[in-house]
């Protein structure tokens, strides 16, 4: 989307980055995009389209005066209304996109942390099996039993599955044939067409782009807070097991503390 002013009353607005016409939502009025025809300058103005003739208007940059047909002026409205259909089609697409990412963002999480309570559960579980073992056996117990490897989680991609890039072949349409062919005007017409589809891939190609960026982004996001997971994770075991070796050493000195800690 581009910001466009209106040359009746100055008002901006969004307008689709190739349309070559929108109508001013301030005052209402019909703008269009028209080239000198002698120095091909773009000129923005305004006027009514309807009914038939031409509009004339002065060239901004030569000072020349260049007319159009009000046909032509009609088209171009129907096209630039098209295209704001195409452009405000695709910000509907990010955005249940962005809306399913975040949805599909905090299922993750959630569902990482109930892998988590589990493995707690189980880590527990364990723990409970080798004391009761251990006080049936004997009260001594290996140093080594107390030692711990992180549980680390998997990484998990918030992104919903990605779509397929658009293509230039799925906007084209198909060239006439046969006698339609030869029809007076049907080359321009296709030609014509041919260029609206073009431009309506170029605002499909840039949305998809756009939602590839963001996707990247939210990726990059989750990786970081992932990596920061493991980081703690890994920190927090290998406290622990200094931890476990400081009292084995502190108990093979016979060490008062660590024997009380070590049966207890």
């Amino acid at each position: 989307m581009a910001l466009r002013s209106c040359p009746a009353c100055g008002n901006q607005q969004q307008v689709a980055d190739s349309a070559e016409a929108f109508r001013c939502a301030s005052c209402q009025r019909d703008v269009w995009l028209i080239y000198c025809h002698e120095c091909h300058t773009g000129n923005w103005f305004y006027g009514s389209a309807a009914g038939a003739g031409a509009l004339v208007f002065p060239c901004r940059n030569c000072r020349g005066r260049s007319s159009v047909q009000k046909s032509r002026l009609r088209e171009l409205s129907s096209e630039a209304k098209r295209l704001e259909r195409v452009a405000a089609a695709a910000l509907r697409n990010v955005a249940m996109q962005q809306k399913a990412a975040a949805v599909h963002h905090s299922e993750a999480r959630q569902a990482e942390v109930d892998k988590r309570n589990r493995d707690l559960q189980a880590t527990l579980g364990r723990l409970r099996g080798a004391l009761v073992g251990s006080l049936s056996e004997s009260t001594a117990f290996g140093f080594s039993t107390l030692k711990t490897s992180p549980m680390l989680p998997t990484f998990v991609d918030p992104n919903p599955p990605d779509l397929p890039a658009p293509q230039l072949e799925e906007f084209i349409p198909a060239a006439p044939r046969g006698f339609r062919a030869h029809m007076p005007g049907a080359k321009l017409k296709y030609d014509w067409e041919v260029k609206v589809a073009k431009a309506a891939y170029e605002e499909a190609r840039q949305a998809y782009d756009k939602q590839q960026s963001h996707r990247q982004v939210i990726q990059a996001s989750a990786r970081t807070e992932y990596d920061k997971t493991v980081a703690h994770l890994e920190r927090t075991a290998r406290r622990h097991n200094n931890h476990v070796d400081e009292l084995e050493r502190n108990f093979k000195q016979g060490d008062a503390g660590a024997v009380v800690e070590y049966f207890t």
